[in-house]
């Protein structure tokens, strides 16, 4: 079978087997009689996805499904996979498939949604398995009679989570050993969570949604500083910006009073303990903060560890460098990433703590650590980031960065799970829902154009004498609503645009928003309140000057941060409930037809209102926007028009019923 398979490959690809590879596939073939689940680890550039197709060919009358940890790596696999087989097909976020194709290539969330009737399951990266949640389930339900994992490197920690399974482990040197030919990667990339505690999260979370009482800059920086940094570099900061007269929050305070270690130094002792130290010292444990480094030294225990930062001279630096490399140093703590005078080829072990403000320049300087690799001596690199975080989101650069330097990132891809927007996600569901966007943000439930107003409002005091507030009221309105008046508009309220938006709180909601994880509509006593009044100046105009008719197509609420404010925020599970609280009678309003921005990545809607009061028509077109929409999310783009429809009907209705009782 194996050459059958080969002259297929050879046809399709152009390439035949190498004997290491025919050598894993008849160790695999001879384990199945014994093992229904066999795990096969092989370094990133061994050929492991041509041994998964093998097994699909293996297993030629049986149905077979591939989980890849990633969308990515979904569409990635399905090229290849077609060239090879006839009958295959991908699906993920819930695009229309073929469910009666043989081979199917999906991630396990979107798996578990459809999958039935599977009598092989092949898992891609399995070590993004461990603990996972969506791969225990769809394995549960689907109980097939084998399953096959591939991935990179399986650490004796992670062997414990797993359970009865045959580990076939080559490694570059057993490899090298087979095959002559087989070379191995410069390094090999990992990630540890660096979990926050309970009093981190609260703290961490108080700040993600700007809930902190201070400067907006100084926030953001204390965010940063305690994800990246951990508890000591933040108290470090917070003394700082107090003495500054930026933050004034007691609960702060409070949390830098308590004991205890950070989350990036309880990650860093996980890492010591999941590695052999004394088979890759030394050592090296990066971090861009003096504080940092410090903590790390006072509770690494039990090993000769050395701290290196600017303090030290050149020719200090030297002599501990020289240590290092006779063996008298296990660990260095360093804040000078691949500064002169640490190029160590020795060590094999290389831990970030952080990812400093310039990628670019980082990578740079470890891709040159990582070419100073052994020909005989693989490097891990090891990183240590909080999940539900940016740091999880800076991921795919790092994943660039580092593959373009030779590294196996097969143990980097992003995690879905742990990105900052699931941070967002997890908030919201601890709410009764809809729940309002300044609920979440501003601690209460604000107008929108009173905010906006009152904030233009303090700028103006300064500038000009405030002598009619209710015209001034009126002038900001129309600006506001009307295209032809904005003018010098955006560069007046940028900064509260800004502040609403530039948070990244709001930028993880948007994310959210575009993968349909979160849906929204627009309050509409909010939003109705704003159309009434637009109704009563139509109708005022009218009275004023004696006309029985006025028309306004050109009023539109189309400005994103003025429109988040009011947002109503809910999960897909509560559709269907909004969708009856959404629901109304009036037939006087309806909605015109919705329009796709793609650069924009928003839907436009018409609301069309026609009136007839005291024999005075009026006809109002209300031009609304709705962001963060994907077209190609065909689910929820769906479900987002349909929203939009009755939303925009029961406003609309909202408004005139507030309009008949004004007047």
């Amino acid at each position: 079978m194996i050459e059958d398979f080969n002259k297929l490959i050879k046809k399709c690809f152009g390439f035949t087997l190498k004997e290491y590879q025919k050598y894993v596939i008849n160790n695999i073939i001879k384990n199945l009689e014994r093992n229904k689940f066999i795990a096969v680890s092989m370094p990133t550039g061994s050929g492991k996805t041509i041994i998964e197709m093998f097994l699909a060919y293996y297993f030629k009358d049986k149905r077979i499904l591939v989980l890849e940890p990633t969308r990515f790596l979904c569409d990635q696999m399905f090229k290849l996979w077609k060239t090879l087989f006839d009958n295959v097909e991908k699906d993920y976020e819930g695009k229309k498939f073929d469910y009666n194709k043989r081979i199917i290539i999906s991630t396990p969330q979107t798996a578990l949604k459809w999958a039935r009737d599977f009598d092989v399951i092949i898992i891609d990266e399995i070590h993004h398995a461990f603990g996972n949640k969506y791969y225990k389930t769809l394995l549960s339900k689907l109980n097939p009679q084998y399953i096959f994992g591939f991935t990179a490197l399986i650490i004796k920690e992670k062997r414990k989570e797993i359970g009865n399974v045959c580990f076939l482990d080559y490694d570059f040197k057993k490899l090298h050993q087979i095959d002559k030919t087989f070379s191995h990667p410069k390094a090999i990339i990992d990630i540890f969570d660096a979990e926050l505690n309970i009093d981190e999260d609260k703290i961490y979370e108080k700040l993600f949604c700007c809930k902190v009482i201070g400067d907006v800059k100084a926030i953001k920086y204390l965010e940063n500083v305690l994800i990246k940094y951990g508890k000591r570099a933040f108290c470090e900061s917070l003394r700082n910006l107090l003495r500054k007269g930026k933050i004034e929050d007691k609960e702060l305070i409070d949390f830098c009073k308590k004991g205890g270690i950070s989350h990036k130094a309880r990650a860093v002792l996980k890492v010591l303990k999941a590695y052999e130290v004394s088979q890759l010292k030394p050592v090296l444990i990066f971090t861009s903060r003096k504080a940092t480094a410090k903590e790390f030294m006072e509770v690494i225990k039990n090993f000769k560890t050395e701290l290196l930062t600017s303090d030290l001279s050149k020719d200090e630096r030297l002599k501990l460098i020289n240590r290092a490399k006779n063996g008298e140093v296990d660990i260095i703590i360093s804040t000078l990433v691949g500064e002169e005078g640490i190029d160590i080829p020795e060590s094999g072990l290389l831990i970030m703590t952080d990812i400093p403000k310039s990628p670019l320049r980082f990578y740079q300087r470890l891709g040159r650590l990582i070419r100073l690799s052994s020909k005989d001596k693989i490097k891990f690199l090891v990183f240590t980031l909080t999940p539900k975080t940016f740091e999880y989101d800076y991921l795919d650069e790092a994943i660039n960065k580092l593959y373009n330097e030779g590294v196996d990132v097969s143990y980097i891809l992003s995690d879905i799970e742990k990105t900052q927007k699931v941070k967002v996600v997890e908030i919201i569901k601890r709410y009764e829902r809809p729940i309002s966007y300044t609920k979440l943000i501003l601690n209460e439930d604000i107008d929108p154009f009173e905010f906006y107003f009152n904030k233009v409002k303090e700028k103006l005091k300064g500038i000009t004498s405030i002598e009619d507030e209710s015209k001034l009221k009126k002038i900001f309105f129309i600006l506001l609503t009307n295209p032809l008046y904005r003018g010098g508009l955006s560069k007046l309220i940028k900064d509260i645009d800004n502040y609403i938006i530039s948070n990244n709180f709001s930028r993880s909601l948007d994310r959210a928003i575009e993968r349909g994880e979160i849906y929204y509509i627009y309050n509409v006593n909010k939003l109705s309140k704003i159309i009434k009044f637009e109704l009563l100046r139509l109708y005022n105009i009218c009275l004023k000057r004696g006309i029985k008719k006025y028309e306004n197509s050109l009023f539109k609420l189309d400005r994103k941060p003025f429109l988040r404010l009011m947002s109503d925020l809910f999960l897909e599970e509560d559709i269907r409930r909004v969708k009856y609280l959404l629901t109304t009678e009036d037939n006087i309003v309806s909605v015109g037809k919705i329009k796709y921005n793609k650069s924009s990545k928003s839907l436009y809607a018409k609301l069309i209102i026609p009136l007839c009061v005291n024999n005075i028509e009026i006809y109002l077109e209300v031009g609304i926007s709705y962001f963060n929409i994907i077209k190609e999310n065909e689910k929820s783009y769906k479900k987002f028009r349909e929203l939009i429809k009755l939303n925009l009907k029961k406003a609309g209705s909202l408004a005139i019923e507030k309009f008949l009782k004004e007047i």
